[in-house]
């Protein structure tokens, strides 16, 4: 708290004597939030951005009990839903974790591509393709060159080039059953496939805050232990090395009191949501879906209140842990963080 104070960030400290006092104060500021909204005309009981995320996250949970009463296992029509938000976009980070920007791509469109490709060049993360001389490298007949390519055009923006301009471009001779010549110019980019998991999430980063965007969230929905609150907070300092203020909450805790703001407040951030898609052992007492667990119904509000957040057009990103969340894949993940 003294390096925030350090910073001039206003802190307001309350000193309390006893558990019964902090009780009393936690319900003084309450009262005092809900006095500001009225006094500014805003009615602090009003969450349309909560009520989004779980409308979404209804809407997937009454898919998964249409699939049960038609026979299919519970377990199995949880992972269908959960597996359907899947996007073509996705980079394993180790086995079992996962790095999804789908919903990302799908807001900023083609335009917002060549401006990460802009990005991803500007700062060193997007490299050119290195120049193949002759006699330099021997391809089989099967290497068709790489994936795609861009240039910059002369108005100084990244272009990707066609099919028969790629053709050209790689332009090759046969002789006998090997291509013996691949020349690219040295001006020459790849595309973001080409990018590692830490280089792609540092380039959504600095293209995040390029946009304006001022602060990061990092969003785990599970359950806090010493080793999992390390790496959450070596998440959190990533974002704040990128110059991104950091926010922080585990879900589904946090979805009364951060969630409204992320959905309804100013478009300036860009949460990372951390899911863990066990379904765990912890059935919910009383739920409409006999068998279902606290596993489940997380990742899905995991997984709605994103979906509720792209669907009003705010950036987010989503780390998916296959299975339990093991020493072995936080370890992936404190290395994934710790590298960018």
């Amino acid at each position: 708290m003294e390096e925030v104070k350090a910073t001039g960030v206003p802190v307001w400290e309350m000193r309390v004597n006893s558990p019964e006092e902090a009780v009393g104060s936690l319900y003084l500021l309450e009262f005092a939030t809900g006095m500001a909204g009225v006094l500014m005309g805003i009615d602090p009981f009003n969450q349309p951005g909560v009520e989004a995320g779980k409308q979404a996250t209804r809407e997937m949970k009454a898919r998964i009990k249409e699939m049960v009463e038609e026979g299919t296992p519970l377990e199995e029509a949880y992972h269908q839903v959960v597996n359907s938000y899947r996007t073509s976009h996705r980079i394993q980070i180790a086995e079992g974790v996962y790095l999804d920007y789908g919903a990302l791509m799908e807001i900023v469109g083609e335009e917002g591509e060549k401006s990460l490709i802009a990005v991803g060049i500007n700062n060193g993360i997007i490299k050119p393709f290195p120049p193949y001389e002759r006699g330099a490298h021997v391809y089989t007949r099967s290497w068709i060159g790489p994936e795609e390519a861009w240039v910059i055009d002369d108005n100084g923006r990244p272009r990707k080039l066609s099919f028969d301009e790629m053709s050209d471009l790689l332009s090759r001779r046969r002789e006998g059953r090997v291509m013996t010549r691949s020349w690219i110019p040295p001006d020459v980019y790849p595309g973001l496939k080409s990018l590692s998991p830490q280089e792609l999430y540092k380039l959504f980063l600095l293209y995040a805050k390029e946009k304006g965007k001022t602060y990061g969230a990092i969003l785990p929905y599970a359950q806090e232990t010493p080793e999992r609150v390390e790496i959450w907070s070596i998440a959190r300092g990533v974002l704040r090395k990128r110059g991104l203020q950091d926010v922080f909450g585990i879900g589904p805790v946090y979805e009364h009191s951060l969630r409204q703001y992320l959905q309804e407040g100013p478009d300036t951030g860009i949460p990372t949501f951390i899911v863990v898609n066990e379904p765990g052992e912890q059935v919910i007492p009383g739920d409409s879906i006999p068998g279902f667990t606290c596993g489940m119904q997380n990742a899905l509000q995991a997984l709605g209140t994103q979906k509720a957040l792209a669907n009003a057009g705010r950036y987010t990103l989503r780390i998916e842990i296959e299975g339990a969340l093991t020493s072995e894949k936080l370890q992936k993940l404190r290395e994934f963080f710790s590298g960018i």
